[in-house]
């Protein structure tokens, strides 16, 4: 999609017109995580390593550069992660953690505060726009026309999923939003990462890079069996360096140990592996920071050669 594309169906979407087209229902962004990244990213090896990610929240590659990895591909069918990317990576740049935040949270901003008015300031874009103008410029120019033509509350909540956390959850889960320690060490970290994009369905994509570690997320979640099972053993088998490691799906809520089990038992035999390449780790569960769900635990499921 070029970027005049882009710009023209961001701004339908943000004033609500109707897009009839198969890709308008790709067509919004996830704000932040939906997953645990804090207590997944520890389990692999991404220091001066290679990534491919999923997300079109950007934080998987955000995070996967505080840990030190500096070689990151992002693919995601929705046409805005770029600019999303961008954007963030400006605010990263210009704001301190707190003013980050500001910017960037819609609901539940603060115990007292159940929508947070401020979101996507004008201000605060203009503070960081000769950034961002820097960085990309097709960013720029998308995230500026949206501006001139569309309210901030108009961009926030007609351009992004509804699916966002709290604050207290969302600081929890992201290791680069944990602390000012944290927030202060991205933005070194984040101008010596090189990110490329691939605009792309997972199913038709023609990858011929190899990589040392590629996040698929949750899209297990999104596609029937088989065609996730397709792009799983495509990825082992053309994608995936001979020492990497595959993060295949995030679960949530593992109370049923045995289907987590089971999935594994699946994947090993669609992918035509060894059941011993596949391994899952539990870890404190989305829901437990966010009360929902007390002391319940996500997963991740993960491939490797052992």
């Amino acid at each position: 999609m070029t970027i005049n594309h882009k710009i023209e169906a961001a701004i339908s979407k943000c004033v609500d017109i109707i897009i009839d087209n198969e890709i308008g229902k790709f067509l919004e962004i996830y704000p932040f995580t939906t997953e645990n990244i804090t207590n997944y990213l520890n389990l692999f090896t991404l220091k001066d390593k290679n990534l491919l990610t999923v997300g079109s929240s950007t934080d998987q590659a955000i995070n996967a550069s505080l840990a030190g990895c500096q070689d990151i591909t992002i693919i995601d069918i929705c046409p805005f992660t770029k600019e999303y990317f961008y954007l963030k990576k400006a605010a990263l740049l210009t704001f301190n953690r707190q003013e980050f935040l500001k910017y960037f949270f819609l609901k539940d901003y603060l115990d007292f505060i159940i929508i947070n008015r401020d979101s996507f300031s004008k201000d605060q874009f203009q503070s960081l726009a000769p950034v961002l103008k820097s960085l990309d410029q097709e960013s720029y120019r998308f995230w500026q026309q949206l501006y001139s033509e569309c309210s901030p509350l108009e961009i926030r909540t007609g351009l992004f999923t509804r699916d966002e956390d709290s604050l207290n959850v969302l600081t929890e889960i992201n290791p680069y939003l944990n602390s000012d320690t944290n927030y202060a060490l991205t933005k070194q970290k984040i101008l010596n990462t090189q990110v490329k994009f691939i605009e792309a369905d997972l199913q038709d994509s023609d990858i011929h890079e190899t990589y040392d570690n590629i996040f698929l997320s949750n899209i297990y979640h999104y596609l029937d069996d088989e065609s996730f099972y397709q792009i799983i053993t495509k990825m082992i088998t053309n994608n995936l360096k001979p020492t990497g490691q595959l993060l295949l799906t995030y679960i949530y809520n593992t109370i049923d140990t045995d289907k987590v089990q089971n999935l594994m038992t699946a994947m090993a035999t669609e992918s035509n592996c060894p059941e011993t390449f596949f391994t899952s780790e539990q870890f404190t569960g989305v829901c437990t920071y966010s009360k929902k769900v007390p002391d319940n635990d996500d997963a991740v499921i993960i491939y490797q050669k052992k």
